[in-house]
């Protein structure tokens, strides 16, 4: 900073805007909003760089406070600032819902002009701490064909759980396995975390899900049914999902040990070391 001060180059907006990132990820905040007020000119750039920063350092208020100077300046934001924004919320939490709710207003606006970046939509999945309201926001989503990521589908299945629905669980694990996010270390977690939520009142309902699949199905649908029969302790159905496991994915060893555990837990100790 001193040698762009010898050199006259403080007043670029660039060069500033780096230094006041710098400054947050040093944990220097005060230090970084001087250099920001000291700018001579503020672009959205500037804005959403101090904005995220303070979001993502924990500074939640002091990164709505930002926010709503840059929109009373008359600097319009832009998806990566408004995804700084919910963040923000997000770590407010309820207190931060009617701030949330604005933003959200100026996604939607934004929609209406053209696709709006995914990372936006994942913002406001992930600020509303209201599953019914997740899965409106997942199906406005589905319906304006932006595409899902990972994130996405990790909170929309956590919904599912947290409202027991099992059927829209099971539509939306379908949709996993179409995008090929079945491999998601986060969503199979999700997944697992669903069923098990929606209670053993579900495991048949399951089954017949898997079976009925319209493409072949995947480790990672009998596996998220196994972990299920395991935690609700259905042996037969839980053998069934290792031996299917077992006829996918034979090389895999854990799928073994599975079945033999699932055959021990009955007494069944021919059929364990056949």
């Amino acid at each position: 900073h001193a040698v762009l001060l010898k050199l006259g180059l403080s007043a670029s907006a660039i060069l500033a805007t780096s230094l006041a990132h710098l400054a947050l990820r040093c944990g220097l905040p005060g230090y970084a909003r001087a250099l920001f007020d000291e700018m001579p000119r503020r672009d959205v750039v500037s804005w959403t760089s101090l904005i995220t920063g303070h979001a993502h350092q924990g500074l939640h208020g002091d990164s709505l406070a930002l926010l709503r100077r840059m929109v009373e300046s008359g600097v319009a934001p832009n998806g990566y600032t408004l995804s700084g924004g919910l963040l923000a919320c997000a770590g407010v939490g309820q207190g931060a819902l009617a701030a949330g709710k604005e933003i959200h207003a100026r996604v939607v606006k934004m929609s209406m002009y053209g696709p709006v970046d995914s990372v936006v939509e994942n913002g406001v999945l992930d600020m509303s701490g209201q599953a019914e309201e997740t899965l409106g926001l997942f199906a406005s989503m589905v319906s304006c064909e932006v595409v899902a990521d990972g994130f996405s589908y990790a909170i929309i299945v956590d919904a599912c759980g947290e409202l027991a629905l099992l059927k829209q669980g099971m539509q939306v694990h379908a949709r996993v396995l179409g995008a090929g996010f079945d491999s998601d270390v986060v969503v199979r977690n999700s997944l697992l975390d669903m069923y098990a939520k929606c209670g053993r009142g579900h495991l048949e309902d399951a089954l017949e899900f898997i079976e009925s699949m319209p493409f072949e199905s995947s480790i990672a649908a009998w596996s998220a049914l196994l972990n299920s029969c395991r935690i609700y302790g259905d042996a037969k159905l839980g053998q069934l999902a290792a031996s299917r496991l077992l006829e996918l994915d034979p090389e895999n060893h854990s799928n073994w040990v599975a079945l033999s555990s699932k055959h021990a837990s009955e007494g069944d100790w021919h059929e364990t070391w056949m």
